[in-house]
């Protein structure tokens, strides 16, 4: 399902291709914006926002998948709570969301509601500081987003290590540094439409020169109504090309920023 622009590229606050992406590009990793941390990693892309009060945007980098099939890299626990995995050892992708599933449905057969993400991120934090992934290289990385009556919307991201952080803007993987971009906009007052494009928008410039992408982009909405899909498996590149056929300039600049980063930014511990 294609959205209409609705006049999106007319939102100053929500145009992710300016100055804002330089500025990620710091001497070492350090927390800013709130909490957010810039660092680079490995493994697909996924790049997540808080939009109000009225759910979570979350864009994931897949490889191209058949026609109403699920991207493998997002599983959905219950209907209002999504988990993206990016990096990541073969077992910590196999026992992970086993143990979370079973978490959930233990916590729904004894609280008689729906465990909220909260809850699951600090399950699955735990678990990884008892039993860390095996291989750091591969930098794990799960992003937590869910929507409760009570809470309301929470994103949340979990390492290897079981390092929990929770902000209003959170990415995981090779190409998460797109997600910094999203601090520096204005983010509350857009509509689901436009929210839609900046989280695609987010994640299909944080991927542009990174090896690991997959090539195709897929968003998800987690809100009141459950998790909805809103965009289905879009072509990164055709979206890329298009994009720099109108800011050319702007290919350059996204391209030494990416060569700068991995020359002087280190993976935080």
């Amino acid at each position: 399902m294609k959205l209409e622009n609705n006049g999106f590229e007319e939102h100053p606050f929500t145009d992710l291709s300016g100055p804002c992406l330089c500025t990620l590009i710091t001497p070492d990793t350090v927390e800013s914006c709130d909490g957010y941390y810039y660092e680079f990693e490995n493994g697909t892309t996924a790049i997540g926002f808080i939009l109000n009060k009225e759910g979570v945007m979350v864009a994931v980098d897949h490889s191209s998948i058949p026609s109403g099939s699920f991207p493998q890299n997002v599983i959905v626990f219950h209907s209002h709570l999504l988990t993206t995995f990016s990096g990541g050892s073969k077992d910590s992708l196999e026992r992970l969301p086993v143990y979370l599933q079973k978490k959930c449905h233990e916590y729904e057969l004894k609280e008689g509601k729906k465990a909220s993400a909260a809850e699951a991120s600090k399950w699955l934090a735990d678990f990884l500081s008892l039993h860390p992934d095996s291989d750091d290289r591969l930098s794990l990385g799960v992003l937590i987003a869910g929507w409760d009556n009570e809470l309301g919307p929470a994103l949340y991201k979990v390492n290897g290590k079981g390092k929990l952080r929770q902000s209003p803007y959170l990415g995981a993987g090779c190409g998460s540094s797109g997600s910094g971009g999203l601090s520096y906009r204005v983010l509350g007052n857009l509509s689901l439409a436009d929210a839609t494009e900046v989280a695609k928008k987010a994640l299909c410039l944080g991927v542009c020169y990174v090896p690991e992408s997959e090539g195709c982009v897929s968003v998800f909405h987690v809100g009141c109504a459950g998790v909805t899909q809103v965009v289905f498996g879009d072509d990164i590149g055709e979206w890329q090309n298009h994009f720099f056929s109108k800011v050319p300039w702007q290919r350059k600049v996204l391209e030494d920023c990416m060569n700068m980063a991995k020359k002087n930014l280190r993976p935080r511990n």
